[in-house]
């Protein structure tokens, strides 16, 4: 690389510094790459300080808990400000195959674990991307433009940042440069993406009219309203649809409402651990409601809720939050492999493929004002750590844990 730097002496014998724009922006970049590595050490140590103690408390078992693995740093990103590269590489001759598979780290700039977490998740997510490559790429636009470019420049080992992710983003909120959730930076970036790419073309929701239906009558109703309206590969690989059943006390009439949602949020209990199989049973437990009955006018009812359309992609978010924003840091175990079998409505759907498997983990050390993201994701059967820019081949994977944040599982073929 030539570098642009001169001197020159002006009238009054005085010495001046040239530096020309590209070396001014390299040196800019070294020093920003320097200060968030900094920051990035210092934060990591104050989070090993502060979790020291618990860890001590996590005992793994080596032969149902663990993965073992050879661990390896893969990636180190190099940074660049370049916010213009991704324009050129609409023709490269990029395979699917490539993208889903690189293990490239993405440059943190400006407090954004939390973007970069949820883009490594999504870039791996074999299914939806795929769908992405399928598109005609001349008619792609905003933030799915931009999502295509990334994986792009992430498949050819070219450094990047989110700059034109963020130009794109509706919500500018996540460009402030400060933490934000990864989960509600997710429905967003997805909800979007789902607006760019719905071919529906009814636009308009009311109130559905469910009565005197059966059960299997009302479905289907809800079913073409929603596809009249939201229609998209991003409804078709993430979004999910589960029926609420009330029965009357009195009449034993039944009733039902619907509803379509891109992430299953599962309630944490102040407890020392629990199982992700735990949360589930109490997501779908029944449970006594106030509901006045359209037949006999009694005001109790049971409530179940089951699955009546199940995602290609499930992805399932721990509410470690609470309205305080205080953080529940309880140590869940997670299993490699779901079965959504027990919590279908199996009149309403096929129970024979009812199984997933773990794609990919977003990670949270920290609390919400100040804290990291780095994603763990499964690359032909081995586990990766996307930290930032640095990507590590794991020798571990614990499958109980208090930071585990986001789990994203794939339907099995």
């Amino acid at each position: 690389m030539q570098i642009g730097i001169g001197v020159m002496k002006n009238k009054d014998n005085q010495f001046k510094l040239i530096i020309n724009k590209s070396t001014f922006q390299k040196v800019l970049e070294d020093f920003i790459c320097y200060k968030v590595q900094c920051i990035s050490s210092i934060e990591s140590l104050i989070f090993k300080k502060n979790n020291i103690s618990n860890m001590q408390n996590i005992k793994t078992n080596q032969s149902q808990n663990e993965i073992n693995l050879n661990e390896q740093t893969i990636s180190t990103n190099d940074i660049t400000l370049n916010d213009n590269q991704n324009d050129n590489f609409s023709n490269e001759n990029i395979s699917f195959d490539s993208v889903i598979t690189n293990l490239n780290g993405i440059n943190n700039l400006s407090n954004d674990c939390f973007m970069i977490s949820t883009l490594q998740c999504l870039i791996h997510c074999g299914d939806f991307i795929r769908k992405i490559f399928d598109l005609d790429k001349n008619s792609l636009k905003g933030i799915t433009k931009e999502l295509y470019n990334l994986c792009i420049t992430q498949s050819i080992k070219k450094s990047n940042s989110l700059s034109n992710i963020k130009k794109e983003l509706n919500q500018k909120k996540f460009c402030d440069n400060k933490q934000h959730d990864s989960m509600e930076f997710g429905r967003v970036l997805l909800e979007q993406i789902n607006k760019e790419l719905n071919i529906s073309s009814n636009k308009t929701y009311s109130e559905i009219d469910y009565n005197d239906l059966k059960k299997i009558d009302a479905y289907e109703k809800y079913k073409n309203y929603m596809i009249e309206r939201e229609n998209s590969i991003v409804t078709n690989t993430f979004y999910f649809k589960t029926i609420n059943i009330f029965n009357c006390d009195n009449c034993k009439k039944s009733s039902y409402s619907f509803q379509t949602n891109l992430d299953l949020p599962l309630l944490l209990e102040r407890k020392e651990k629990e199982k992700v199989i735990d949360l589930f049973n109490n997501y779908f437990k029944i449970i006594t409601v106030e509901k006045i009955c359209g037949n006999c006018g009694e005001k109790k009812s049971t409530k179940s809720i089951k699955f009546c359309d199940i995602p290609e992609i499930l992805i399932l978010c721990l509410q470690r939050y609470n309205d305080k924003n205080e953080k529940n840091d309880e140590i869940i175990e997670f299993n490699e492999n779901l079965d959504l079998r027990e919590y279908i409505d199996n009149t309403l759907i096929d129970s024979n493929n009812t199984l997933y498997e773990l794609l990919s983990i977003i990670n949270h050390e920290g609390n919400m004002d100040f804290g990291h993201y780095y994603s763990y994701i499964k690359i032909n059967n081995e586990w990766y750590e996307f930290n930032d820019k640095n990507v590590i081949k794991k020798n571990t994977i614990q499958f109980e844990s208090n930071k585990i944040y986001i789990l994203y599982y794939e339907r099995k073929k």
